[in-house]
């Protein structure tokens, strides 16, 4: 009877007048939409010969893949058609609409685990070799955000050897770069450069540049997080070239992003903000929300280096309302975590502590393990500035087992170094440089020249605090060569200053208020607020008037003098 009726809008109305469909308005996209009620499908399904043929459930599949297509291009009408194309038999087509249009939100939103139960697992069933091996990558990288490293790497390898079976190399360079990525987070950075320059060789023999460009900055992150700012830069600025030739908006501006760091830990923040605020304008330009969130992030904890926190709260404030709105429960504890750095640093611990449970909250929700051990390396510190040792000490032993858990290598340095903090604050200083060498053996094994060189100046503390002064200037002077070495000025106040202590107790004035001028000059033009703040407390114990002025007029006299 329908088909007799030629027009489709004929049927319809046939179809309501007898209330076999309910007609509803879509205000979103400003359209009529048909739908039989739930009464009346049941009621459909029950009787013989009103079977849905094959053809109509593909035809009314492949409407719907249309719609997200073309017009709807939302992670609801995603989930639609997903259901439609399973409905109608077309699973490889289904298991595209996840691998394409439902991962990419799923992760920003920090549902790894509903990818992994729900998503993904009939994915990696695929007769389609190609989408088996993109579903047991994602498997991979979803295990890597919830810092399951050892079922992460399992995932990968599986997808590797099928694209290697298959000759995928597009596909093959890009896993190789994700197992590298996943030792990057394990801090086993010898092993995570050997999988990226794998990558990058098979990127190169295919000209691949996009993946080129990626591997490049991947492999620039992974030197930076070994100290080695100047080839992380030189990496870098290969990855920025290489975007900016084909065009990869999207691309530069992560990488202009990554690129920060550097200038930030060498102490130039003016030049940190400059490629910041070129990501943010790119970021801004082509809409992309997470980036924007990101790099908001990072503009904020620029400032709050420098000491402004009205300007590191306002950049953090826009991060975490981005973050929220798009869904982003990753960046959104992230940013939680540095509001709470901010609270912390003006003395207002009750709200720091309030940031970083909500920080908390949010990681342990969504299986981030990373994450959850850094908040509790946070949380520990707003303990131990209050005084409570025992408190602060069972936040880092929860925090080293995580990391210790996850092979977390470079995380679990910093909190044995933390750890020793504690120990050295209640003055046994015997347990603290138990733990400060065991801190300063993973940074070696590792590489983390940065964070080498911050233990060796805390180790040389102890040694102060114990009398044994040979030793207290041997690892200055082992951890200033480090900080020379890598351009870590924020180090090289540290350990200056403390050298200019060993220069005043061997009554060797003239050196100890040179380098302590050194530190002046340098923490004022980086706006080192700790620094600054150290210098200010000195002055009067020296007899030194008008704190930081006078270390300003010391430093004009004795520029004069040069």
């Amino acid at each position: 009877m329908l088909d007799e009726l030629g027009e489709p809008e004929l049927a319809l109305e046939v179809l309501l007048s007898v209330s076999l469909i309910e007609r509803s308005e879509n205000k979103i996209w400003q359209a009529e939409e048909f739908l039989v009620s739930p009464l009346m499908r049941d009621w459909l399904l029950q009787q013989k010969d009103a079977m849905v043929s094959s053809e109509q459930l593909q035809r009314a599949a492949g409407y719907l893949q249309w719609l997200l297509e073309n017009e709807r291009r939302t992670v609801e009408q995603a989930i639609v058609t997903y259901a439609a194309l399973i409905a109608a038999g077309m699973n490889e087509e289904a298991y595209l609409i996840t691998l394409n249009w439902i991962v990419e939100p799923m992760n920003r939103a920090g549902l790894y685990q509903a990818l992994l139960d729900t998503w993904l697992p009939p994915v990696c069933t695929s007769s389609n070799l190609q989408i088996q091996a993109d579903g047991l990558n994602q498997v991979g990288q979803q295990y890597q955000h919830t810092a399951n490293y050892d079922t992460a790497l399992e995932f990968l390898k599986r997808s590797l050897v099928i694209r290697q079976e298959i000759g995928d190399k597009s596909g093959e360079g890009m896993t190789h770069s994700n197992i590298g990525c996943i030792y990057h987070s394990r801090g086993d950075h010898d092993t995570a450069l050997e999988y990226l320059k794998r990558s990058l060789a098979i990127q190169q023999e295919i000209g691949d540049k996009s993946g080129e460009g990626t591997t490049h900055s991947n492999i620039g992150c992974t030197y930076y997080s070994r100290g080695d700012y100047d080839t992380a830069l030189e990496y870098l600025k290969r990855s920025l070239k290489i975007q900016q030739e084909i065009g990869n908006k999207l691309a530069e501006g992560k990488t202009l992003n990554n690129i920060s760091p550097i200038y930030n830990v060498r102490g130039d923040y003016d030049t940190a903000l400059e490629y910041l605020k070129r990501s943010l304008k790119i970021q801004q330009e082509i809409g992309d929300k997470s980036g924007e969130g990101t790099t908001l992030n990072n503009i904020g904890q620029t400032f709050m280096a420098q000491g402004d926190y009205d300007k590191s709260l306002e950049y953090l404030t826009s991060s975490l309302a981005i973050r929220q709105k798009i869904g982003d429960k990753l960046g959104e504890g992230a940013t939680f975590i540095n509001i709470g750095s901010i609270y912390h640093n003006r003395g207002d611990n009750d709200t720091a502590l309030e940031y970083l449970k909500r920080s908390l909250s949010i990681q342990q929700e969504i299986g981030d393990k990373s994450g959850e051990g850094s908040t509790f390396n946070n949380i520990s510190l707003i303990y131990s500035a209050q005084g409570d040792y025992e408190t602060a000490l069972e936040y880092l032993k929860r925090s080293l087992s995580i990391q210790q858990e996850i092979g977390d290598r470079l995380g679990e340095g910093t909190t044995l170094n933390n750890i020793s903090l504690i120990h050295s604050a209640r003055g046994d200083y015997d347990t603290a440089l138990e733990y400060l060498k065991r801190s300063l053996a993973i940074q070696q094994e590792i590489g983390d020249k940065s964070g080498e060189g911050t233990t060796l100046n805390n180790i040389s503390v102890i040694y102060n605090a114990r009398g044994d002064y040979d030793m207290e200037l041997d690892c200055l002077k082992r951890s200033l060569a480090i900080q020379q070495e890598i351009g870590d000025s924020a180090g090289l106040c540290a350990t200056l200053f403390n050298m200019g202590r060993i220069y005043l107790r061997n009554d060797n004035q003239s050196n100890a208020v040179s380098s302590w001028v050194t530190v002046y000059r340098m923490a004022k033009s980086m706006n080192d607020a700790q620094a600054l703040q150290a210098l200010e407390s000195l002055a009067s114990g020296i007899g030194l008037p008008g704190g930081l002025d006078g270390w300003e007029q010391l430093s004009q006299q004795m520029g004069e003098d040069e």
